[in-house]
């Protein structure tokens, strides 16, 4: 994929966050940041142990729950948090990190989730093509190791071949976004799927630099930026 390419798609995710001060964008990166490193112990969070993590009342984190739940966020049956990008249900995305295993609900999630939670992990996937099993290491600053060698990943394009307005494994955003082993599993894949695109590895941690992390990161934030990899 050429350059002006990737930018399109980058723009069409950061496009989703306009008219969103700087300031409301960290904060939203330091809640997000505060589910994930719960939910990666390997257990539900409940209201109120995320309300006294991000020392909000309770009360205003059940809203936020009841919000989340109607777009798509998984909970179990005692309400408590069960799965926001990475989840205690099992998916194709095996995430194991910190020595608890659990899943991530696409590809993408994979690449970023180590940056929120702020440790390595390692995946295991499978390519819906082929079968061959997709291994990758990824830490809070890249992507460490992969294979097979030609391993790509499907891409959705907001307002052309998903909506962002409900997210979860089986929503049109996580359901078409997977390894492949080859370009050419890939390609075939896509005859089916419109509208989605091809990432190499390396473009994917670019895009998720751009996307996922560096809108996000103020001063305080160890990761700079500008990393590439």
């Amino acid at each position: 994929m050429n350059d002006s390419r990737l930018d399109q798609i980058v723009q069409a995710y950061h496009s989703q966050n306009d008219g969103l001060s700087q300031d409301t964008l960290q904060q939203h990166y330091r809640l997000k940041k505060f589910m994930l490193q719960l939910l990666s112990s390997g257990k539900p969070v409940s209201a109120g142990d995320f309300a006294a993590q991000i020392q909000l009342p309770v009360e205003q984190v059940n809203l936020q729950f009841e919000f989340m739940k109607q777009t798509g966020f998984e909970f179990d049956e005692a309400g408590s948090l069960a799965g926001a990008a990475l989840t205690l249900k099992s998916t194709p995305h095996h995430f194991q990190v910190k020595g608890n295993d659990l899943f991530a609900w696409c590809a993408l999630d994979t690449i970023f989730l180590p940056s929120f939670i702020g440790e390595p992990a390692f995946i295991k996937s499978k390519c819906p093509i082929t079968g061959e099993i997709i291994e990758l290491t990824v830490s809070p600053d890249g992507i460490e190791t992969y294979s097979p060698p030609d391993t790509v990943m499907s891409i959705t394009i907001p307002g052309i071949s998903c909506s962002l307005d409900i997210t979860g494994p089986q929503s049109d955003t996580c359901s078409q976004m997977h390894f492949f082993s080859s370009r050419r599993a890939a390609e075939t894949w896509l005859k089916d799927h419109p509208g989605v695109e091809i990432l190499t590895i390396e473009e994917t941690w670019e895009f998720v630099r751009q996307v996922y992390i560096g809108p996000y990161l103020d001063p305080s934030d160890k990761l700079e930026a500008n990393n590439e990899h």
